[in-house]
C-alpha cells in the first residue's frame, strides 16, 4: 500500500502509529480530478499520481455517499467506521491541508532524502526496464532531484528486490488461482458456476440466473422452510423464497386443468424413443374434509367436498411418472378419460394402459366403456383407433378383496374343497402358544381378526395367501390339498401380476415377455380357479372374479402388443401395472400436513400444486411457464360418500402455497410384534434378495429392511420392546403351553422342531464369515442334514441356510440351557440388567468350541423370539378384556 500525498499527513506510514478508521482513497483516474486532488493537496510536482492516496482524514463527511444498509444493520455505530464507504464523485480533499505548499515545507535532510528515494523509487517502477536504461540517475532535465551514485545504487538494488518480490507474488497470485479452479471443479457437481462464484468470491449475484433458480427449486422441494433458510444463514449460495415465489408465480396447477402437467409432458418426452413414450394412467379418489375453505392464491371458497380424484400417467418401461390432473367429486368418465388420454397423446405419451380400483363409479366406468370378463377388456385409443388402451383393476386391491371373501363367506372350490376362515384358524393353530414357529409373520389379530382400515393393508393379505401357508396345509392337514393348491396359485398369481425387477430370484416375478411360459400357465390356471369357484352362496361371480379375470385378459393383450411393437425381446414388468404410484401419491399428499391427515379442498389444491413441482423438479424440467392456453375442464358432479367402495383414508393439514416441503409418504403400522420377530428369518435366495412382503408392498411405499451386522437384528425386533409391560408377576399354568406340537405325519417332527431347526439356519446364515460350518445354503445342503431342517428346504428356493447335524445339536443344547436360566422369571423372560450378556457367559463357557459372536447372536434371536411370545399373549389379553368390556356395556 501506499501513504498520504498530503504534506506532514503520518497516514500510511509504517512507522507511525495508524488509526484504524482511516481509508486510503487512491487518486481518480481521470485526468481532471486528479489534477483538482493534487493541487488541493499541494503536490503540483507529483511524480506518478496514479500510484499516490489521499486519506480519509482530508475529506468531510458531505464528501462520502451514504451507506443506509450499515446504518440500518449498525444502528449503534458511528458511520466513520465504515471502512466500505464510498466517496462522491465531486469530492476533493479539503480538510488539514497544509497552507505551504509541499516544496517550501522546512524538513530534516533525512526527511528530505526519504522523500526524494521514495519519489524515484515509485518512477522506477513505472518505468519499462526490459531495455538497458540511458542514465543510471536521472538528469535535472526530467523532473526527480539529483542524487549521488550511491544512492543510485541502492536504488538499483532496492529495484531487484521488489522485482523479485513481485515475481514471487505472481507465483502465489497463479497457486492461488489454480487453488480456485480445483475447488471450482469440485464444486460444479453441487452448485452452479454463478453460486460457485458468490462462494469464492463473496459476492452475491443479483440477479439470479435460470440455472442457479432451478436448482434451488429442487433443494426447496426436499426441504422445509425452516431448513431451506438454515442452509442459508449458514451460508449456501441460495435464492430467498420472494424470489423462488416470483419465479413460480406462473405454475398454476387448478383443479380440472391439466394444461400444467401437459406443457412438462411434451418437455419430459420431446426427442425420447417410442418405448419410453408408452405410459400408463392410473386415477383413484381420495377422501378430504368436507369443509368450506378459502384459497387465498386464487381468492375464492372452496367446498364442501367429500372426495379427489387423482390422476397420475406413469411409464410402462421407464422410471418417469407425474401428476396429471385432479379435481373434486368428479368421478371419472368415459369422455374424462378419453380428453385425458387425448391430452397425454398431444405431449409426446403413448397410453397403451388405464388402472383403477373396484370402487362403485370404477364398476361404472367399466360398465360405460362396455368392459367385461367375457368381452373386450381394452377401448380404442380416441387418437388413433388401431392402438388399444387395455383396461386394468388394481392387482393389489383385487388381493384384499380375495382375502375378505375368505373371511367372510368362504370360497368353494371346483372339487368341494373350502378355504375359509376356519381353515386358517387351523393352520395359525400349528404355531399356537409357542415360541419356534413355522410361520412366525402370521397372527390371529392382524391376519384373521381384520376390521375396518386394517382391511387397506396389502402386506398381511399377501401373508396370509402365501406359499409358506399353502405348505403349511399341505405338511400339517394333508386331507385339505386343494385349499392348499388354491391357495398357492393365488400366491403364484399375485407373483406373476406384481413382477419388480427382471433379475427376481424368484422366476414369477421377472415380468412377462414372449418367452415367459411358466409365467403365463399360472395366469391360464388362475383365470381357471377364479372362474370356477363359488364366493358363499351365491351362484354369479363377484366385482372381484371379473376384475381378476379382465385383469388376467388385458394383462395377455398388453404383453402381445410390446412384444408386436417393440420386438420379440420385450417384457412388461407387470408390478408397474397398478396404483402403485397413485397410493405413495396420496400418502405424500397427506404426510405433508404433520398430525393433521385430513386436508381441506384448498390444503389439498396447495399440496398437490407442490408435489407436482417436486415431481418436475426430480425430472430435471423446467418449471416456468405461461399462463396463456386454455386448460381442461371437467364438469363437476358431486355425488354422495356411499357410491365409492373401498376407499383409502385421509389426512392431512394446511401448509403455505409455496411450502415445498419434503416428500414424506406415510407409512401405515401393520406389522405385529411377532412379524419384527421372525421377519429377518426368512432371509430370501441368492444373497438375500428382497423378501415377498417387499414386493408385495403396494400401499404408500411399504418396503421390508433387512441387514447382515448386528444392529440389523435390534432394528428388526425393536418394535417388539413396546409392548412388554414391567410387571414381574409370573403367568398361570393354565397360559402355559401343555398341549404337544403339530406333528407333520410325513417325517414325524413337531412344527416347534422345525421352527428351531429354521432358527439356527438364520444364525448360521447371520455368522457364515464367523463361522461357516455352521450351514449351508438349501440349494448345497446334502442327506447328512438333520431331518428337522425339511421345513427350510420346502419353503427355500435355494438360498435359506440349513444348520449342520453339529450345530443344530450345539443349538439344542444352548436352548434347553435358556429355559433353565429363565424357568423362574416372570413370563420365563429375565428383567434383570444385562440379560443377554450374562447368559452370554453363561453359554460361552460351556460352549468353547463356539466364537462368542456365534453365541451371542443365538442369545439375542431368542430372547427377541420369547419377547414376541410375551407380547402375543399380552394383545391376546388386552383384546378380551376389551371384547368383555363392550359386552358389559351394550348388555347393560
Amino acid at each position: 500500500m501506499g501513504y498520504c500525498l498530503v504534506p506532514e499527513c503520518t497516514s500510511g506510514n509504517r512507522r507511525k502509529e495508524q488509526d484504524s478508521n482511516v481509508i486510503l482513497h487512491r487518486i481518480p483516474r481521470d485526468a481532471e480530478r486528479a489534477v483538482k486532488w493534487v493541487q488541493a493537496c499541494k503536490r503540483e510536482n507529483l511524480l506518478n499520481p496514479q500510484k499516490s492516496f489521499v486519506c480519509s482524514k482530508h475529506f468531510t463527511s458531505d464528501d462520502y455517499e451514504r451507506d443506509l444498509q450499515f446504518e440500518l444493520l449498525h444502528p449503534d455505530v458511528d458511520p466513520i467506521q465504515n471502512m466500505k464507504r464510498k466517496l462522491k464523485l465531486s469530492a476533493v480533499p479539503s480538510k488539514e491541508i497544509p497552507k505551504t505548499p509541499a516544496s517550501t515545507l522546512r524538513q530534516s535532510g533525512t526527511l528530505a532524502q526519504k522523500r526524494r528515494r521514495e519519489e524515484a523509487i515509485d518512477q522506477a517502477l513505472s518505468e519499462d526496464y526490459s531495455a538497458e536504461p540511458e542514465s543510471p540517475v536521472p538528469g535535472p532535465s526530467s523532473g526527480p532531484p539529483v542524487i549521488s551514485p550511491e544512492e543510485a545504487m541502492a536504488l538499483q538494488r532496492k529495484i531487484e528486490e521488489l522485482e523479485k518480490a513481485l515475481k514471487l507474488q505472481s507465483e502465489e497470485a497463479r497457486k492461488k488461482a489454480g487453488e480456485a479452479e480445483n475447488y471450482r471443479t469440485k464444486l460444479q457437481g453441487i452448485f452452479t458456476d454463478q453460486q460457485i462464484d458468490f462462494l469464492l468470491h463473496d459476492n452475491r449475484p443479483c440477479p439470479w440466473d435460470e440455472e442457479s433458480v432451478l436448482r434451488a427449486l429442487d433443494i426447496r422441494t426436499r426441504l422445509s422452510i425452516k431448513q431451506y433458510e438454515y442452509l442459508r444463514n449458514i451460508g449456501f449460495p441460495l435464492p430467498g423464497r420472494s424470489t423462488l415465489q416470483s419465479w413460480m408465480k406462473n405454475f398454476v396447477v387448478k383443479p380440472g386443468d391439466a394444461t400444467c402437467a401437459t406443457r412438462m409432458l411434451t418437455q419430459l418426452l420431446d426427442g425420447k424413443p417410442d418405448m419410453d413414450r408408452a405410459c400408463i394412467l392410473m386415477f383413484d379418489e381420495m377422501k378430504v374434509s368436507g369443509i368450506v375453505s378459502y384459497d387465498n392464491t386464487a381468492d375464492q371458497v372452496m367446498g364442501p367436498n367429500a372426495y379427489m380424484q387423482q390422476v397420475i400417467v406413469r411409464s410402462l418401461f421407464g422410471k418417469w411418472r407425474l401428476p396429471l390432473y385432479y379435481d373434486f367429486d368428479a368421478p371419472m368418465t368415459k369422455d374424462l378419460l378419453e380428453e385425458l388420454i387425448i391430452m397425454v397423446e398431444a405431449g409426446g405419451g403413448n397410453v397403451v394402459a388405464a388402472v383403477s380400483d373396484l370402487g362403485g363409479s370404477n364398476r361404472g366406468l367399466w360398465t360405460e366403456l362396455e368392459i367385461d370378463c367375457d368381452g373386450a377388456t381394452h377401448l380404442p385409443n380416441p387418437v388413433d383407433p388401431s392402438r388399444k388402451i387395455w383396461v386394468f383393476a388394481d392387482t393389489p386391491h383385487l388381493l384384499k378383496l380375495l382375502r375378505n371373501h375368505v373371511l367372510d363367506d368362504g370360497i368353494t372350490l371346483p372339487n368341494g374343497g373350502l378355504v375359509d376362515k376356519e381353515l386358517l384358524a387351523q393352520v395359525l393353530a400349528i404355531d399356537e402358544g409357542r415360541d419356534y414357529r413355522i410361520l412366525p409373520k402370521l397372527n390371529v389379530d392382524t391376519h384373521l381378526e381384520v376390521h375396518g382400515q386394517a382391511r387397506q393393508k396389502v402386506r398381511p393379505a399377501a401373508q396370509l395367501l402365501s406359499r409358506s401357508t399353502a405348505k403349511a396345509i399341505e405338511r400339517f392337514i394333508p386331507q385339505e390339498k386343494e385349499a392348499a393348491d388354491f391357495i398357492r396359485l393365488c400366491n403364484d398369481g399375485f407373483d406373476v401380476l406384481n413382477g419388480q425387477s427382471p433379475c427376481d430370484s424368484n422366476r414369477l416375478r421377472r415380468g412377462l415377455g414372449s418367452a415367459s411360459v411358466e409365467a403365463f400357465q399360472v395366469l391360464t390356471d388362475l383365470e381357471t380357479a377364479i372362474r370356477n369357484m363359488t364366493v358363499g352362496q351365491r351362484s354369479s361371480l363377484m366385482p372381484f372374479q371379473k376384475g381378476f379375470l379382465v385383469t388376467i385378459r388385458s394383462m395377455r393383450g398388453l404383453v402381445a402388443d410390446m412384444v408386436d411393437r417393440l420386438g420379440p425381446s420385450t417384457y412388461v414388468l407387470t408390478g408397474r401395472v397398478n396404483q402403485d404410484a397413485v397410493e405413495s401419491f396420496f400418502g405424500m399428499v397427506r404426510g405433508k400436513g404433520g398430525a393433521n391427515f385430513n386436508p381441506s379442498p384448498s390444503e389439498a389444491k396447495s399440496r398437490v400444486r407442490n408435489l407436482m413441482l417436486m415431481h418436475v423438479m426430480k425430472l430435471g424440467l423446467n418449471p416456468k411457464v405461461s399462463r396463456q392456453a386454455r386448460g381442461l375442464k371437467a364438469s363437476r358432479q358431486t355425488r354422495p360418500a356411499a357410491a365409492v367402495g373401498d376407499e383409502e383414508g385421509s389426512g392431512d393439514g394446511a401448509i403455505d402455497d409455496t411450502d415445498f416441503a419434503e416428500e414424506r409418504s406415510v407409512e401405515e403400522d401393520q406389522v405385529s410384534a411377532d412379524l419384527s420377530d421372525m421377519q429377518s428369518l426368512f432371509v430370501e435366495d441368492n444373497q438375500g434378495s428382497k423378501s415377498r412382503s417387499e414386493a408385495r408392498s403396494s400401499e404408500r411405499g411399504e418396503r421390508s429392511t433387512g441387514g447382515d451386522d448386528d444392529s440389523a437384528d435390534l432394528s428388526d425386533m425393536q418394535s417388539l420392546f413396546v409392548e412388554v409391560k414391567h410387571h414381574y408377576k409370573s403367568r398361570s399354568a393354565s397360559n402355559r403351553v401343555t398341549t404337544p406340537s403339530r406333528v407333520d405325519p410325513q417325517t414325524g417332527v413337531s412344527a416347534e422342531m422345525y421352527g428351531m431347526a429354521h432358527a439356527a439356519g438364520y444364525v448360521a446364515a447371520k455368522c457364515r464369515k464367523v463361522d461357516p460350518n455352521l450351514g449351508v445354503p438349501s440349494a448345497f445342503a446334502e442327506e447328512e442334514v438333520p431331518v428337522e431342517t425339511m421345513w427350510t428346504r420346502l419353503i427355500s428356493r435355494g438360498g435359506l441356510n440349513v444348520p449342520t447335524a453339529r450345530w443344530m445339536s450345539a443349538f439344542r443344547q444352548m436352548e434347553a440351557t435358556f429355559c433353565r436360566h429363565h424357568h423362574m422369571e416372570p413370563d420365563r423372560l429375565s428383567r434383570r440388567p444385562g440379560v443377554i450378556g450374562s447368559l452370554t457367559r453363561l453359554l460361552c463357557a460351556e460352549q468353547p468350541d463356539f466364537d462368542p459372536r456365534v453365541i451371542r447372536r443365538f442369545v439375542r434371536l431368542r430372547t427377541f423370539i420369547r419377547m414376541a411370545c410375551i407380547n402375543r399373549e399380552l394383545r391376546r389379553e388386552a383384546m378380551e378384556k376389551r371384547e368383555a368390556r363392550k359386552k358389559k356395556q351394550f348388555s347393560g
